[in-house]
């Protein structure tokens, strides 16, 4: 049965990043919680740079607006409650950019749901989002930081693990007249599959929303993780597992804001 999923997957082998980029990623996740509105200015701007002249953007492959990253050292990690491993361990990292045609606004409001299901392709059982800081003032703009935690249970044809989610999200000035966002994810346990041979040992991603021309947004998403498996895959298999499983919660979300109205 896995057959058929690793032909379809044979052609979505990202580029490799440039250092700036994979740079710059890394910088957004070591410095989210720093608490001047622009910090995050400098590497965002780097990362629409490098996806403007690297990615093809009006491509539907994922291959073609996807890259390689480098891993993390461990001190992007720092002050995180996480397992007990080695971030470089988590691997292989890729960052998958597309674009969106909703405004910040839309994503926004999908950020404040409690149910993330219905547009997550595969968490379509469990999606359960807590919002624990910022519910009254995020959304209108009145504070910087939205901080959350979710129940979520991951399922595709190499899983199907439970595991609790801490994501949070932030406002980015970027100085030239947008307000972007960015968020930060990560795993503090792992999560182990009921089959007893899965593990995600760990994760860590950073995603980023650019408004654009056209009222329309750049999303990125930049993802390490670490995951074992009864029969383990290749790391390109991985890889493409990742990047389609990032491309599909991309459309999904479009698709449900575009049947609820945006």
């Amino acid at each position: 049965m896995i057959l058929l999923p690793l032909a379809l997957l044979a052609c979505t082998v990202p580029q490799e990043a440039a250092p700036e980029f994979s740079d710059a990623a890394r910088y957004g996740l070591e410095h989210f919680d720093d608490p001047e509105e622009d910090a995050l200015a400098a590497p965002i701007l780097a990362l629409e740079s490098e996806i403007d002249s690297s990615l093809d953007m009006g491509s539907d492959v994922s291959a073609d607006r996807s890259l390689s990253l480098e891993v993390l050292t461990g001190e992007e990690v720092t002050g995180l409650t996480h397992p007990d491993r080695d971030p470089a361990l988590a691997v292989p990292p890729v960052a998958l950019a597309r674009t969106s045609d909703f405004l910040i606004a839309s994503h926004v409001a999908v950020a404040m749901r409690d149910d993330l299901s219905p547009m997550e392709p595969n968490s379509p059982d469990l999606y359960a989002r807590t919002i624990t800081d910022g519910e009254d003032c995020w959304a209108e703009h009145a504070c910087v930081f939205l901080r959350t935690t979710n129940d979520v249970n991951k399922t595709n044809f190499l899983m199907d693990v439970t595991y609790r989610l801490d994501k949070d999200y932030r406002w980015a000035d970027l100085g030239d007249g947008r307000f972007a966002l960015a968020a930060r994810s990560w795993m503090p346990e792992s999560g182990f599959g009921e089959d007893g041979g899965t593990t995600i040992w760990q994760s860590y991603t950073f995603e980023i929303w650019i408004p654009r021309e056209g009222d329309t947004t750049l999303r990125m998403m930049a993802v390490w993780s670490e995951s074992e498996f009864a029969v383990q895959p290749s790391e390109d298999t991985v890889e493409s597992v990742q990047l389609v499983g990032i491309d599909d919660i991309f459309k999904a979300h479009d698709a449900w804001m575009l049947e609820n109205g945006g």
